[in-house]
């Protein structure tokens, strides 16, 4: 058990099976024939139906970041930067390679590893350019909380014409350096009225918070690629 994480579906449970199969199926394109495994996505091991229930085994990890969040809101610069420097590795391994959208990043979505290390996990409502819209209104309709996805501006535009596409990873991204950076949970507002800490004399700090400032910009093409 402490080499692999298992989790666990009923098979009686249609949806949570078919949610669990579709988030196989793309956690195994994260790792195309061919291209090296990226260090900063969670590893899949295999899925298996056994006695009525549907297993997913994956590699290990010590606990999410919202689990870390919660126990020490007052993570330091110098690891809110390995989580941001690891996210991005993830986000560019997602979005250049393998041409997929997480559509769901947030502090629950990234977990720790004996290691040290950030790992990207939770691929359900992974996408593929054409469908973020879909995905993200659906993770937007299920969630129990409410996701940084929903915030990006132009998920919410009324033209519905603005281009929508992995800038929301960027922007659910930002969500969670702000939210390391504030030492709380992000409260659920207008895009132009989030904020971050005010530079200050800590430079890793300084440049988290412009790096969360540039993914949260409300234009997309404005946003950096991962």
């Amino acid at each position: 058990q402490s080499q692999v994480s298992v989790r666990q579906a009923d098979g009686r449970n249609i949806d949570a099976c078919a949610r669990a199969m579709r988030e196989a199926k793309f956690w195994r394109a994260l790792s195309p024939r061919g291209v090296k495994p990226c260090s900063a996505i969670l590893a899949f091991y295999g899925q298996q139906l056994v006695a009525g229930s549907l297993y997913t085994v994956t590699e290990p990890y010590i606990e999410t970041l919202a689990a870390a969040f919660r126990r020490r809101p007052d993570m330091p610069p110098a690891q809110i930067r390995g989580v941001a420097t690891d996210l991005m590795r993830g986000l560019a391994h997602m979005h250049d390679t393998c041409r997929l959208v997480h559509c769901n990043i947030g502090l629950d979505t990234l977990a720790q590893c004996a290691n040290g290390a950030w790992k990207i996990l939770s691929f359900s409502s992974v996408a593929r350019p054409t469908g973020v819209r879909a995905s993200c209104a659906h993770v937007i309709e299920t969630s129990a909380n409410v996701p940084y996805v929903s915030l990006a501006p132009e998920l919410v535009d009324e033209s519905g014409e603005a281009h929508v596409g992995s800038e929301v990873d960027l922007w659910a991204a930002g969500i969670v350096l702000a939210a390391l950076l504030n030492r709380r949970e992000p409260p659920l507002v207008e895009p132009h009225e989030l904020t971050l800490p005010a530079v200050g004399g800590d430079a890793t700090a300084n440049v988290l918070r412009e790096s969360a400032g540039l993914c949260l910009e409300a234009e997309p093409s404005r946003r950096p690629r991962a």
